[in-house]
């Protein structure tokens, strides 16, 4: 059976999700790999090795410890973690950028209008992806919620 991948505008996506446990395995991955770069070479796109990441989700063998795929970090785990760092950190530099900059708005609701536009779309950027259920993460997301909200009660 041979797999179509997804081809998007600056990426490709090999949806397959399979193990390799025998030489027959490791044949059909390898067709499927020459059948991508065919497909590649025919549309006239050409594969950037630099940025070609293979990531395995297995307690078995260590690959990429975390890969980008559309703003959104991946961990080997699928935990979020770094995700949710960066994101968290993002967003108060973002804040800290609104406050030095609006400090002589009297005006919340432009400060409202602010949050919205450049720290809240941040925060839930693809949230059903990442979504956490750890409790420490959620307190991290909160807490640039929470300087927000201090922020825009003091105008």
């Amino acid at each position: 059976m041979v797999s179509t991948p997804s081809f998007f505008i600056n990426q490709l996506v090999y949806p397959k999700v399979r193990t390799i446990d025998s030489i027959n395995d490791c044949l059909t991955l390898q067709r499927d790999l020459l059948n991508i770069a065919e497909r590649c070479n025919a549309n006239g796109l050409e594969l950037n090795l630099r940025k070609c990441k293979i990531v395995s989700y297995s307690r078995k063998k260590k690959r990429a410890d975390s890969v980008k795929d559309l703003g959104v970090q991946f961990d080997k785990c699928l935990t979020f973690i770094d995700h949710i760092e960066t994101i968290t950190q993002s967003s108060f530099k973002t804040l800290g950028f609104i406050v030095r900059t609006c400090a002589c708005f009297n005006n919340a609701d432009a400060i409202k209008t602010l949050f919205q536009a450049f720290i809240r779309t941040k925060l839930e950027y693809c949230s059903l992806i990442w979504s956490t259920n750890y409790a420490n993460q959620s307190i991290s997301l909160e807490k640039v919620q929470r300087r927000c909200l201090k922020y825009y009660y003091h105008i």
